[in-house]
C-alpha cells in the first residue's frame, strides 16, 4: 500500500459513512453524489486491500479492519481540524468549514441575520446548518464529533 495514495477526501468520506451507515446519508452532508462517495470509498478499500464496510446490510456496518481503521482516522481527522481551527484562530475570514446547529427556537429569529453576517465575514467558508430541537443537536455533537462548540447565550441582539 502507498500511503500517499490516501486522500483527505476518502478518509472523510469513510468517516462520514461509518458514522452515518448511509451513503445517501455521508453524501449528502458532504455535498457530493451518491456515486462520488461510493468511488472514495471502492478506492480507498482497494488502496488498503481490505473491506471496511459491510456494503450488503443496511445500514451499513463496519468489518472488524473498519472499526480499527475507523477508530484512528476519527482521531486523526480530529487532529487535522484542531490544527486548522489553531492556524486560523483569531482569523476567521481564512476558516474553510464550519458547522453549526440551532435550536429550532431561534432559527427563525436569528438564524437568517446569523447567516448573513458569518457568510460576509468568512467568504472562503462552507457553512452546514442544522435546526432541530435541543436534544437533537446534542446527539448530532455525539455522532459526528463535533470538535468545536459554540453556545451563544439566547439573549443577542444581531446588527447589519
Amino acid at each position: 500500500m502507498n500511503m500517499s495514495q490516501l486522500s483527505l477526501k476518502g478518509l472523510e468520506v469513510f468517516h462520514l459513512t461509518a458514522g452515518h451507515g448511509s451513503v445517501q446519508a455521508a453524501a449528502r452532508e458532504a455535498g457530493l453524489s451518491i456515486s462520488t462517495v461510493s468511488h472514495h470509498l471502492r478506492s480507498l478499500e482497494a488502496q488498503l486491500g481490505v473491506a471496511l464496510l459491510n456494503h450488503a446490510r443496511r445500514p451499513m456496518t463496519l468489518t472488524p479492519a473498519g472499526i480499527v481503521f475507523f477508530k484512528n482516522v476519527d482521531e486523526a481527522l480530529k487532529l487535522i481540524r484542531m490544527a486548522q481551527a489553531e492556524v486560523t484562530l483569531g482569523n476567521l475570514t481564512e476558516a474553510r468549514h464550519l458547522k453549526f446547529g440551532l435550536i429550532e427556537d431561534f432559527d427563525s429569529d436569528i438564524g437568517p441575520e446569523l447567516a448573513v453576517l458569518l457568510a460576509n465575514g468568512m467568504p472562503k467558508c462552507d457553512f452546514a446548518h442544522y435546526t432541530r430541537s435541543s436534544s437533537e443537536i446534542l446527539d448530532m455533537l455525539r455522532v459526528i464529533h463535533w470538535t468545536s462548540v459554540l453556545r451563544v447565550a439566547p439573549i443577542i441582539t444581531l446588527t447589519s
